[in-house]
């Protein structure tokens, strides 16, 4: 395998992308502050728009800390 700068710039790119939305999509199903439909409207919008759902939930998600 061989991978120049472009590619591995590419790669680094595409695995910080499904680690930011695993991990908004993990936070989403603890948040506590989130209830029933609620949840699953976040849920959904993750899935259908990754992108833009994240930078949502992070943007306007009720926050889990108390």
């Amino acid at each position: 395998m061989n991978l120049g700068i472009p590619e591995i710039i590419i790669l680094l790119c595409i695995i910080t992308a499904l680690a930011i939305f695993f991990w908004t999509l993990t936070h989403c199903l603890k948040n506590e502050n989130l209830q029933g439909s609620e949840k699953f409207l976040w849920i959904l919008g993750l899935l259908l728009f990754p992108v833009l759902g994240c930078l949502a939930y992070v943007t306007f998600a009720p926050s889990s800390r108390k």
